[in-house]
């Protein structure tokens, strides 16, 4: 895929937001954490303006490499660039925090960075049929599961390590 991406020069393939995007998406699938974030910098660095469905992707491959300093800077970016947040950037980057046991800072960053979405644009939003071609954003009752799920994985954590702790050594 990285090879294709390269190609682009060669056979005069202007690199746009889907060019790049699907670029960041494969590196993330293949495990590629390093040269997604490399894309996104490009994506940056040409003046192609950078989306969610990038950033999300590059979130992704974060989450697989447990780099949750590299994701929160990403989410910064984001907040300071107005790029929407969705319910699938919010997940990605918890699971990127859950990777790597920062349970509090995400429970944290899900309430800081995450806003609900208001009820009255729930309610409005309605179920139509052309519903999944909107992004899903982060509702309340959605925070609050994620905060519960959260806060049991960092008490189950903690009580692992006072346990451990509380063993005695025994020489053998």
């Amino acid at each position: 895929a990285m090879e294709l991406f390269a190609d682009t020069y060669k056979f005069c393939v202007p690199r746009d937001a889907v060019i790049f995007s699907n670029a960041i998406c494969a590196s993330s699938k293949g495990d590629d954490w390093a040269g997604a974030l490399a894309l996104l910098a490009s994506m940056k660095r040409e003046g192609v303006a950078w989306d969610t469905v990038a950033a999300n992707s590059a979130l992704g491959a974060c989450a697989r490499g447990a780099r949750w300093q590299e994701a929160l800077a990403i989410i910064m970016s984001m907040n300071a660039s107005r790029i929407l947040k969705t319910a699938t950037t919010c997940n990605a980057f918890v699971r990127t925090l859950e990777q790597a046991g920062e349970y509090r800072r995400a429970i944290d960053v899900v309430v800081r960075h995450f806003p609900a979405e208001p009820e009255e644009a729930q309610s409005a939003r309605g179920n139509s049929m052309f519903r999944s071609a909107r992004p899903e954003m982060v509702t309340r009752h959605m925070r609050d599961g994620i905060a519960d799920r959260l806060e049991r994985a960092l008490e189950h954590n903690l009580a692992g390590a006072g346990a451990s702790a509380a063993r005695p050594v025994t020489a053998t």
